[in-house]
């Protein structure tokens, strides 16, 4: 064992931690901030655009 822990304090085991699942929600939530992230930009570089003229 390296002393890895679970969020109890007890021994993590490696088969139930992580892996893949955690992995792949991880990458979606990113992805999803990403996205929302460049639409609050284009949409306020817009805006800003508009009321240049």
């Amino acid at each position: 064992m390296d002393g890895t822990v679970d969020r109890h304090g007890h021994p993590a085991i490696k088969r139930k931690s992580g892996g893949w699942l955690i992995g792949s929600l991880l990458l979606g939530v990113c992805a999803r901030l990403r996205s929302q992230a460049l639409s609050v930009s284009l949409s306020l570089y817009i805006y800003h655009l508009i009321y240049l003229f």
